[in-house]
């Protein structure tokens, strides 16, 4: 094109130890492919919403073409069609960006509408590689200054840079008529499949609360010590990696060969002391054979590393993700994590907000065990609340659901409710909250369905179903 700027060079080479090796090289770009997205949308403006499909923005390197290309984005949402005059009344002083001649320049000197496409994938292309090098430069100064930072550390932050790289593609971001598209497609494959089913946690009265636990949704289980808010999580992670459903749990309370321990006890309905002691009787000894041919070879991954930071929980699961994409992240648990803050509440709020980042990023839910405050052994009715959540502003806030696991026969001996436990839905962003009723069977490592015909002591707790089914054997 006939207006690129020309870059002067002094040809003077400076003394070798100056060469500053960055001013050297000017980063992959193709002003040609801009100036042809630009030009082409000015001349047929209905192809701005395919075209950004592919790029956005912040792809384009030179700052007047980004400032251009928004100018287009307001024109095209406000519904007027794009052009020339339209263009140039939407940027904020087009004389700084070339005025009037330079939009009619790019018009007329571009090559063909019809490959505009291909022109906006080689802006997008050129971005990523730019992308990829600002990783790569931030990795070195990492490196060279480390502020007290171990190699592990800036290993797991160089993990997520290389790793997050292309996974937000211009694709997702949709303006008007795809947006709209791609949510009618979304409510219409709900129909055909029977609603929008997540991952089901093999609970009837939970999966029919939920529908299964949705992709990207982070998901709380909290309660007091011996509630079995661990038992439920692994229960879970267990039962979907044996139908096939890729799991990464991150454990930092317990090790591995103990995560193993309870799965396998909870799938071979073995009693977990009898696990735990060696002490295996005969038929023990089959039903655990039987648990690990169910696991065996199935994508059950387990991270026992002590005091993980978000960054590093994030680099690990991607990096599992992009060779067995994920659809289930359990993180045991949140207060034992690693995190910058002053307070408390600073450092469980950069957690949890990490950790729902993650499960956007993923599109996979991801189920975070949380520790209470003792307030609730305090009071008469023992059941947790939100304000029980330890340091709980930011847990409350960017959590999807909070489930609070309650045994009320862990305070009260005589309690008529023994073998029960309740599942206090206490947020449910997009459902309805309330409690759930199981079989506690904490020996056996399971919560399992009320069983077909047991009928449960009169109750008077905060519920809202009476299950009776399935046949399981309380």
């Amino acid at each position: 094109m006939n207006n690129l700027a020309q870059i002067e060079y002094d040809d003077t080479p400076p003394p070798f130890d100056d060469i500053d090796t960055a001013t050297l090289k000017m980063p992959p770009h193709s002003l040609e492919a801009e100036q042809s997205v630009l030009g082409g949308l000015l001349i047929r403006g209905q192809l701005f919403d395919d075209v950004s499909e592919i790029v956005s923005a912040e792809d384009f390197f030179q700052p007047r073409h980004r400032e251009l290309f928004e100018a287009m984005g307001r024109v095209s949402r406000s519904g007027d069609g794009i052009d020339v005059v339209t263009v140039a009344e939407n940027t904020h002083d087009i004389d700084r960006l070339g005025g009037i001649a330079y939009l009619a320049e790019l018009v007329v000197d571009t090559p063909a509408v019809a490959n505009i496409r291909a022109y906006a994938k080689v802006v997008r292309e050129r971005s990523t590689l730019r992308t990829l090098i600002e990783a790569a430069q931030r990795i070195a100064d990492s490196g060279f200054n480390p502020d007290g930072r171990s190699s592990a550390e800036i290993l797991a932050e160089a993990q997520g840079l290389i790793m997050g790289i292309g996974e937000v593609e211009a694709e997702t971001q949709l303006y008007g008529n795809p947006a709209l598209a791609a949510w009618v497609e979304s409510v219409d494959e709900r129909f055909r499949g029977g609603g929008c089913k997540g991952l089901m946690t093999g609970l009837r009265e939970v999966d029919k609360r939920t529908n299964g636990l949705q992709p990207a949704d982070l998901v709380i289980v909290a309660g007091r010590p011996s509630m079995g808010k661990s038992t439920l999580a692994f229960q879970i992670a267990g039962d979907a990696a044996v139908n096939d459903q890729a799991v990464m749990v991150f454990s930092m309370e317990m090790p591995r060969n103990q995560i193993y321990d309870k799965v396998g006890a909870g799938l071979g309905k073995i009693p977990l002391e009898r696990m735990k002691t060696g002490q295996l009787q005969n038929e023990d000894w089959a039903a655990l054979t039987g648990a690990v041919s169910r696991l065996k070879d199935k994508p059950f991954f387990v991270d026992d590393r002590s005091a993980l930071r978000v960054s590093q929980i994030a680099a690990t699961a991607r990096r599992m993700h992009a060779k067995t994409p994920l659809k289930l992240i359990v993180v045991d648990y949140i207060q034992l994590m690693e995190a910058e803050g002053k307070s408390p509440n600073e450092r469980i709020s950069s957690i949890t907000k990490g950790l729902k980042a993650l499960a956007k990023d993923l599109n996979c839910p991801v189920v975070a065990l949380s520790q209470l405050n003792r307030n609730c052994e305090s009071r008469t009715d023992k059941r947790p609340m939100m304000s029980d959540l330890r340091d709980s502003g930011s847990i409350e806030q960017d959590a999807d659901l909070i489930c609070f696991v309650y045994r009320d026969e862990r305070y009260n001996e005589n309690t008529a409710e023994k073998g029960i436990a309740e599942l206090i839905w206490s947020k449910y962003r997009n459902g309805v909250i309330g409690t759930d009723r199981v079989c506690s069977r904490l020996e056996i490592s399971r919560f399992d369905d009320l069983a077909y015909g047991y009928e449960p002591p009169e109750y008077t707790g905060p519920t809202d179903n009476k299950s009776k089914s399935t046949g399981m054997d309380c």
